[in-house]
């Protein structure tokens, strides 16, 4: 029996300057049993915490929803998964996604004195409520996009179901990866040949697929700013590979590979609509064997 994916949520921060737009990757430490030495966006699972209506109402997202009860729920998590994205960036780069009650960004001299805490934060997910609140802070949803939705294969014995979210760097901000598990961190150049970062540097579909579909949408709209506003209601579909072992190797099959469909294992449904973009990238992948996810062998 498959396992049940956890929910989860990841960061893409993005900036720009004289060397034009890039987005921020950071290595996790080489020591962890899962995808040790990987380059990936800060992020991580969503904890109850994130989602209860204290914290909600402490960060002003406890707004009120339209829909019916068992849509309340969705809504309530969706919330949770922001804070959980904007929780976990605070933890392994010492970024803080929130602002002040006049709107501003959290200022580089708040975020400085906050970094003690990050430990804190850590080993409580649910004192980061309270940490931005006693200073005056809360989460302006409208300042993360939902950029991607990934879904950890059925075979994999540990998996998660991701929202990746995209939004500016604070200015001012630095990033400081001294966390447990993140140990350096990389801007990443997004003017990149074909859409695509080098695969000897980002592996794992969802990160290499989530950061050409961004490099691909600047190109379009031209800069950070622009991007934010005409991307802010973009449609999001969950994309679920398959795995196949295929001569000792896993190959991981996208949803919009020719034999998706009749591989083994759960998968997105036949009518799925697949983004466009999305079909220019290869629909098929040999991961190295530390980050498939499979027991080795």
């Amino acid at each position: 029996m498959a396992a049940i994916p956890r929910d989860a949520s990841s960061v893409i921060l993005m900036r720009s300057g004289g060397e034009g737009e890039q987005a921020l990757l950071i290595r996790r430490h080489a020591s962890l049993a899962f995808a040790g030495g990987t380059w990936v966006f800060p992020g991580g699972k969503l904890e109850p915490s994130d989602a209860s209506p204290e914290t909600l109402k402490a960060l002003g997202l406890a707004d009120e929803y339209p829909g019916i009860a068992a849509g309340r729920a969705e809504h309530e998590k969706s919330r949770g998964l922001i804070v959980a994205a904007c929780r976990e960036t605070f933890e392994e780069t010492g970024i803080v996604l929130a602002h002040h009650a006049n709107g501003d960004f959290c200022d580089a001299i708040l975020a400085d004195s906050l970094q003690p805490f990050r430990a804190d934060v850590s080993r409580d997910a649910g004192f980061f409520p309270s940490l931005l609140a006693d200073h005056g802070l809360g989460i302006d949803p409208a300042r993360l996009i939902t950029w991607s939705h990934w879904i950890t294969p059925s075979l994999v014995p540990k998996r998660f179901d991701t929202r990746f979210f995209v939004t500016p760097m604070p200015p001012g901000q630095i990033v400081r990866c001294d966390s447990a598990e993140a140990t350096e961190f990389l801007w990443l150049d997004l003017r990149m040949r074909d859409g695509l970062p080098e695969e000897s540097l980002v592996h794992a579909p969802p990160t290499r697929f989530s950061l050409a579909d961004l490099a691909l949408s600047l190109r379009k709209h031209g800069s950070v700013d622009r991007l934010m506003q005409s991307e802010a209601a973009r449609v999001v579909v969950p994309m679920m590979p398959k795995m196949l072992r295929v001569d000792g190797r896993i190959t991981v099959l996208m949803p919009w590979d020719t034999d998706y469909q009749s591989a083994p294992g759960e998968g997105v449904p036949h009518a799925t609509h697949i983004p466009a973009q999305y079909l220019l990238f290869p629909s098929r992948v040999v991961p190295p064997r530390h980050i498939s996810g499979m027991p080795a062998g």
